[in-house]
């Protein structure tokens, strides 16, 4: 998943920045992805996977967020507000 700033559908933060929105996200899995409840578990990760990179620049360590779809008055999908983005409580590495 990449973001975008998107001040006009998700608002601007404290110092007048837009809030990030998602801008692509691939529905292709780099390998093991395990969900149960606010639990995820990803194994055997490469460094990189078709382009998209693990060890980015923009973001350093593993963060937990909320998705927040923005829709007009006909229903149909404007944004994906990205909030409340902190690092992850508890990161297990082996």
């Amino acid at each position: 998943m990449t973001l975008k700033g998107d001040a006009t559908h998700c608002g601007t933060n404290s110092k007048g920045e837009a809030n990030p929105a998602v801008d692509k996200i691939t529905f292709k899995s780099p390998r093991n992805i395990f969900v149960a409840g606010n639990t995820i578990l990803l194994s055997n990760l490469p460094k990189t996977s078709e382009g998209i990179s693990q060890n980015s620049d923009i973001h350093q360590g593993v963060v937990s967020f909320k998705l927040n779809p923005i829709q007009n008055a006909q229903g149909e999908l404007q944004a994906v507000c990205v909030t409340d983005i902190q690092p992850a409580k508890k990161v297990v590495e082996t």
